[in-house]
Formats: C-alpha cells, sequence, structure tokens
C-alpha cells in the first residue's frame, strides 16, 4: 500500500505534539527512515508544507480560551501541555470582574475554577 504525504505529515504532527527533545528527533529520524524504505524519499521535499496543513487540521475547530483574573501567562502554558497544543493555538484573556482563579473553555466544554463563578454557585444552592 503507497503512503501519500499527507499520512506522512499527519504520523510527524502526532509525534511533535507527542514527545520533545532528544525523543522527537529520534521519532521523526524514525518517519524519515519510514519514508526511504517504503521508496517515499521524494516526497521529503514536499513535507514541510504538508506538516503545517496537517498541523492546522489537527487543531481546526478547536476553540481554547484561557480567562484569568491574574496573568494568564502560566496557565495558558498548562493548557497547551494537557491539551498537546501550542500556546499561540490559545485564546488568553484577562478578566477582573472574575476576582480570582479562571476559566478555561475548550470547545464547548467550560471548566469554571473562577471565585466569581464559584460564588454564583454557591448563591444559586442558598436560594
Amino acid at each position: 500500500m503507497k503512503t501519500n504525504i499527507a499520512t506522512y505529515a499527519e504520523l510527524l504532527v502526532g509525534t511533535s505534539l507527542d514527545a520533545a527533545g532528544s525523543t522527537l528527533d529520534t521519532r521523526v529520524k524514525e518517519v524519515l527512515d519510514l519514508m526511504v524504505a517504503r521508496g517515499d524519499a521524494h516526497l521529503i521535499a514536499r513535507l514541510e508544507s504538508e506538516i503545517s496543513g496537517a498541523y492546522n487540521k489537527l487543531v481546526a475547530g478547536s476553540d481554547i480560551q484561557v480567562i484569568t483574573a491574574g496573568d494568564p501567562g502560566e496557565l495558558t502554558s498548562k493548557v497547551a501541555s494537557l491539551l498537546k497544543r501550542h500556546e499561540e493555538d490559545i485564546t488568553a484573556t484577562q478578566d477582573q470582574e472574575l476576582i480570582g482563579g479562571a476559566i478555561v473553555k475548550v470547545d464547548n466544554t467550560i471548566i469554571d475554577a473562577s471565585v466569581k463563578g464559584s460564588l454564583r454557585r454557591l448563591a444559586s444552592h442558598l436560594k
């Protein structure tokens, strides 16, 4: 079965999200060796542009937002790591009305760990 350039690009993107440093170097080399072994070495020159497309396809449709009362930098980094995404893919904003804590939105899922949200939930339980 012949493997196309898009499949190799998706393999490399998936690998890069799962690994870093020397592990990433080893995995990328394995993919390139696989391409050579399967007679697809001629596709290596086109791989760079395909990787960009494969990455965009992987993260397309995922709207990720981090809203914090303070500086969103550290939380954005942690969320990116947990979701295996790049920090640049996350919209980070500061909202001082939250009093403290944060809200993380991934598509239709909302995790409200803000003080404002906790007070609102407490008020609804007390009614």
